[in-house]
């Protein structure tokens, strides 16, 4: 009969893993609402020494992922923690790739802003503003953007 849970418990965590890939705490959560605390244990560290689960290959396609998407660094950092991924691990996904969170950043106001805009208000500025911190880019990302959007409009 214990054989069988096992058997059910890697089935599901490779189900899970088949669809997308996820960090440990997730498949933890996941795996914990059927399989006892032990057993889903043993299951991830069977799937870690396999190569089928790592938090690093999950923090690296889930910043890709949201970069692609148009969120900031802030955003970003926070989801990866908040998935259970080290810190450590997040600053090393995250650095080194500020030009772009720059590019992203000036994009997702271009988008927002589309193309009939010919200037900005100093209420629409802080309501831009606004959108680009909820989006997860930090104050020295949003002025730069604000401004090569500004000269763009100016130009």
């Amino acid at each position: 009969m214990e054989r069988r849970r096992r058997l059910a418990a890697e089935r599901a965590a490779l189900g899970f893993l088949a669809r997308r890939e996820h960090s440990a705490e997730e498949l933890r959560g996941k795996l914990s609402r059927r399989f006892g605390a032990e057993l889903v244990e043993a299951v991830l560290e069977c799937l870690v020494q396999a190569g089928s689960l790592s938090d690093a290959r999950f923090a690296h396609a889930f910043v890709d992922y949201r970069i692609r998407r148009g969120q900031g660094p802030n955003r970003i950092r926070a989801e990866l923690e908040r998935r259970g991924i080290e810190k450590e691990l997040v600053l090393h996904c995250l650095e080194r790739r500020e030009e772009e969170w720059a590019a992203g950043c000036e994009a997702a106001l271009r988008r927002r802003l589309g193309a009939g805009v010919s200037g900005l208000s100093a209420a629409e500025r802080a309501r831009q503003e606004r959108f680009l911190a909820g989006r997860g880019f930090t104050r020295a990302q949003i002025g730069a953007a604000m401004r090569a959007v500004q000269e763009a409009l100016d130009g």
